[in-house]
């Protein structure tokens, strides 16, 4: 009976390995199984003292015949496509007791911190970005947003109820459009929440809640011309 419960265990979560990181599937026959999904839109460095791998953003990995205390740690960050570190860095640190045969975790983002998603529909580009302008926690980040109208993945941010989000014209810096949290948008106020910004034909900012997938790309680096 436990093999066959074991079986539809791996049966459920096959879809959502990162393979790159999981032991072989077979092992789900032993005993004391810890899964670990991540709810991370970037990915996830992970160390047990064992297993130290990168678990991609929202996929899950199985650890097998592991002894308790079971304890691990991890951080995530955005980058972008050149892997230069973006907004904020968040870290774990995670002790759990195990729960019978199999263990489940996930990594969640607390309310305190939101994933930037941008997208520019203009026909102007646009870069560099500064997310939470004016206060302690501001990020300048040295990307460019491309007038193509593809989805473009940046990092986590911290909340503030007044969060402003400066998009710079590239070709004058001194030209900029801002949007403010409260006035031009709403945090979800829930975990592991994001906001998408696109900017529109008319420069103008609209913020949508649709669902977003985990294949966008990272950012580009803005390049001095």
């Amino acid at each position: 009976m436990k093999k066959q419960i074991l079986l539809i265990l791996g049966i459920a979560i096959f879809a959502f390995l990162d393979f790159s990181c999981t032991k072989e599937f077979a092992e789900l026959k032993r005993d004391n199984v810890v899964v670990i999904r991540s709810r991370s839109f970037s990915n996830l460095e992970f160390n047990d003292s064992q297993n130290p791998c990168t678990i991609k953003a929202g996929l899950s990995i199985v650890n097998t015949g592991v002894d308790e205390p079971y304890s691990f740690t991890a951080y995530t960050f955005g980058t972008s496509s050149s892997d230069t570190q973006l907004g904020e860095r968040i870290d774990w640190n995670v002790n759990l007791t195990l729960a019978g045969d199999t263990t489940w975790k996930e990594i969640d983002i607390s309310t305190d911190y939101f994933y930037l998603f941008v997208k520019n529909s203009s026909s102007t580009d646009y870069g560099p970005l500064t997310i939470n302008y004016g206060n302690s926690d501001s990020h300048t980040e040295n990307i460019l947003l491309p007038a193509n109208g593809i989805a473009y993945r940046v990092a986590y941010y911290k909340v503030h109820n007044d969060t402003k989000i400066r998009f710079y014209r590239q070709s004058n810096n001194s030209i900029y459009i801002t949007m403010t949290a409260g006035v031009d948008f709403d945090f979800p106020n829930t975990k592991n929440q994001y906001v998408l910004i696109t900017i529109t034909a008319k420069n103008t900012f609209k913020c949508t809640t649709e669902e977003f997938p985990l294949n966008t790309l990272r950012i580009n680096e803005k390049t001095e011309l």
